[in-house]
């Protein structure tokens, strides 16, 4: 795991949280103090869990872009942020990051976030969950009943086959469906490229709840 910081004591922290946690103590991190230090030395991810925190600044065009960046290589991203504005946390959402946390959401929620960034079903934190709650639904794009349960059975397993075998459906006809829902949500100008983005939009658009994932 990495952390992509400015501050240092922000990785001690979060370092010395690991090691306490019985789930995440054998996680080793690296810290670097931005994210084109850390793409130089790590252009790829070492595996296919590698996750990096990394801390949005006041400069967000070059904050958000590296969501974007680091997420496109196939970095999990968690951000961990003292940024509050929910402008800023739907965009780093929208472009690829698991989950966005304000850091005086703490310990608990952070290594939650963590363990949860290498699976399928994003953590959704208090202020994630709050701005969701509070989206305009105006764009939302109409999604046919089929639509919508071959996308809650995505959400809810590992693969596209998983989701076959559980519906009585051939593989490429789910992936026809899901194709389908990012075209709607292009078309209502919101797209989900990232499985992430698409829980985000799913719940904003009240298609699900938090408790269905």
């Amino acid at each position: 795991m990495t952390v992509v910081d400015s501050c240092e004591v922000v990785h001690a922290g979060i370092a010395a949280w690991l090691r306490d946690d019985h789930a995440l103590y054998t996680t080793t991190t690296s810290h670097y103090v931005d994210t084109e230090e850390f793409l130089r030395s790590h252009p790829i991810p070492e595996d296919d869990a590698h996750v990096v925190v990394l801390g949005l600044t006041a400069d967000d065009a070059n904050s958000l872009a590296a969501v974007r960046e680091l997420t496109k290589r196939g970095y999990h991203v968690v951000v961990y942020s003292h940024l509050t504005d929910r402008d800023v946390i739907r965009t780093a959402i929208d472009s690829g990051a698991r989950t966005y946390l304000i850091q005086t959401e703490g310990r608990e929620h952070l290594l939650k976030a963590i363990r949860a960034a290498v699976t399928p079903f994003p953590y959704v934190g208090p202020s994630v969950a709050a701005v969701l709650d509070d989206r305009d639904f105006c764009l939302r794009p109409v999604l046919a009943p089929r639509e919508q349960e071959v996308l809650l059975a995505w959400f809810q397993t590992d693969s596209k086959e998983l989701v076959a075998q559980q519906l009585f459906l051939a593989p490429s006809t789910v992936r026809t469906h899901l194709q389908r829902i990012r075209a709607k949500y292009i078309a209502a100008g919101r797209p989900a490229g990232t499985k992430a983005a698409l829980v985000a939009r799913a719940i904003q658009d009240r298609i699900i709840s938090i408790d269905d994932l």
